[in-house]
């Protein structure tokens, strides 16, 4: 996530002398208008692998133990945004987009601007990992990334409509995974995964898609099958 650069309101290598060493200055660039519920900050002793395509900086962040397995989630985050930008016409805003690996996350992942997080299990690849698994990391990723425009680059004004923004995600999410991996024949995975799911009669939970919430618990329980999948479809 870029942040807002904070001026100091004292003069640091005045107030400890010039001989200080272990001082570092680190400026940010500006962030754009945000939401804020995508600012996130991460503090770690993580490695990255990175590779620059079309003026953005991709990196993605893991415990040194696992450094390499990350290499098919770059390759795959480069292509998916370059795919994004030609596909809609709007190239992706900021100069870094990072994908970091966590032991614990909210959910499989969020979608932060610019700082995506993710379960370790869901970005680096594991080894023996079926095909299933392997596809449904993708799509993860790319929910993700699709969400850069869809709930960051445009966001909705209240979690009334929080479907706009899940609903549009998990759509292209498959239809750019469908183009870029035709082999994996991603949406017919589409109809049962997510249409299946959708209109399945064990989960018609009677409620409109456009759903007035207030309360802490109300926004939480809209992001439920009916923001996603039943959006999606729609």
């Amino acid at each position: 996530m870029m942040v807002r650069q904070i001026e100091p309101s004292i003069d640091v290598n005045a107030a400890l002398g010039d001989n200080d060493a272990s001082m570092v200055t680190t400026t940010f660039h500006t962030t754009p208008a945000i939401s804020t519920y995508l600012v996130a900050f991460v503090i770690s002793d993580f490695v990255y692998i990175s590779e620059e395509y079309r003026g953005v900086m991709q990196r993605i962040f893991t415990s040194p133990r696992i450094a390499d397995k990350g290499r098919k989630a770059l390759k795959n985050a480069v292509r998916t945004v370059a795919m994004f930008e030609d596909y809609f016409g709007i190239d992706y805003p900021l100069a870094k987009l990072d994908h970091i690996a966590l032991k614990k996350n909210f959910g499989s992942a969020m979608e932060n601007w610019g700082l995506i997080t993710y379960k370790e299990d869901n970005l680096v690849q594991q080894d023996g990992a079926d095909l299933h698994k392997k596809l449904k990391d993708i799509l993860t990723q790319n929910h993700e990334i699709a969400h850069q425009w869809f709930g960051n680059l445009v966001s909705p004004q209240w979690w009334t409509y929080a479907w706009l923004n899940e609903g549009f995600a998990t759509y292209f999410s498959y239809v750019i995974t469908d183009l870029l991996y035709p082999e994996y024949k991603t949406m017919d995975f589409f109809l049962t995964d997510i249409a299946e799911r959708a209109y399945s009669y064990n989960y018609m939970t009677v409620r409109p898609m456009t759903y007035y919430v207030e309360k802490e618990s109300e926004v939480l329980s809209v992001f439920d099958i009916i923001s996603y999948q039943r959006a999606a479809c729609v």
